[in-house]
């Protein structure tokens, strides 16, 4: 998270000095990124002047670090420490010193659907990070069951009654949606109730984790079985290759074409696969099962340039950095 640091912080005092300390610490320790406001704060040179000259080092690094990291990766404004007695927990969040310490420390929790399986789909989808991921997670970082929609939107009404607790989270969740634009009332309103709670989140483009599965690795799992589940499969995996694209994002991975006859948005569903001829429409009519998500704890089978084929870079990239940000 990109943290600001206001020049009136650094004024006389013992606990406000080890107050300070703590924060040069948070760069390496947290994945914070530090600046002074001004850059050239005479306070801030004056407090560096007080300190032993290893101890000035040190912070002088963190915020070398920090402006060398900003440089690459620009972040929006996260918090801003400042002199003032309150809080203020509107973005950008404004903390005094005696706040922002805690707050700043508290890992991120990332509330997803289902913190296994969301977390080998967003390892694996979001290769490009992966090695992040893996660094986070010893600092605390940390994905945490959310449920269904209706128990994600609960756990967000509840948990953001306490401010920072928005502020250090961010929401994950799929679209369900049965065609483009069609996300259904709980989907929306979850999503409407993150934005007025202040809490970020990401509602994925495509219908569900499952569809960024790429077909090249459905076909290859069907291989993998047995008679006859296998020719059944093969069918199903090649028949959903050919699909054009929106068809593949919003195709009911779990249940098939039969899985939405009580949809509520069933006639706008129906519509996008309008075009199927009678062999394509039987052979998806079924879909791959209930545990087909769990493709994304295989590294073997969803390899890296096969996601990147199917065009799921930018979103990737646009989660990732907004989730970053948050760190």
């Amino acid at each position: 998270m990109r943290v600001v640091l206001e020049e009136g912080i650094f004024g006389p005092g013992e606990p406000s000095r080890l107050d300070l300390l703590s924060l040069f610490r948070l760069p390496l320790s947290r994945s914070h990124t530090l600046e002074v406001d001004p850059p050239d704060s005479l306070g801030l040179q004056t407090w560096l002047e007080g300190l032993d000259v290893r101890t000035a080092d040190e912070c002088r690094f963190a915020l070398e670090l920090s402006y060398d990291e900003l440089a690459r990766r620009p972040k929006p404004e996260g918090v801003r420490v400042l002199p003032a007695p309150s809080a203020s927990w509107e973005r950008p969040v404004r903390l005094p010193l005696s706040l922002a310490i805690g707050f700043l420390e508290t890992p991120l929790q990332v509330l997803v659907e289902n913190n296994r399986r969301d977390r080998s789909f967003l390892r694996t989808v979001g290769f490009a990070f992966r090695a992040t991921l893996d660094r986070l997670e010893g600092t605390g970082f940390q994905f945490v069951h959310g449920g269904g929609l209706s128990e994600m939107l609960e756990q967000v009404l509840v948990r953001s009654r306490q401010p920072e607790w928005g502020r250090r989270s961010f929401v994950i969740f799929d679209s369900d949606a049965v065609c483009p634009g069609r996300s259904g009332a709980a989907n929306e309103r979850l999503a409407r109730i993150c934005a007025e709670r202040g809490v970020p989140f990401h509602r994925l483009t495509r219908r569900a984790s499952e569809n960024y599965l790429p077909p090249a690795c459905l076909e290859q799992h069907a291989t993998r079985m047995g008679r006859p589940r296998r020719e059944r499969s093969l069918r199903t995996a090649r028949a959903f290759g050919q699909l054009l694209q929106d068809q593949r994002h919003h195709y009911n991975m779990k249940r098939g074409l039969d899985g939405d006859q009580n949809h509520p948005d069933r006639e706008a569903g129906e519509q996008l696969f309008a075009i199927l001829d009678g062999g394509k429409r039987d052979a998806l009519r079924h879909g791959f099962g209930e545990s087909i998500g769990d493709l994304f704890e295989e590294a073997a089978l969803v390899q890296d340039y096969l996601l990147a084929a199917d065009g799921q870079g930018p979103e990737m990239m646009q989660l990732f950095e907004a989730l970053l940000a948050e760190i």
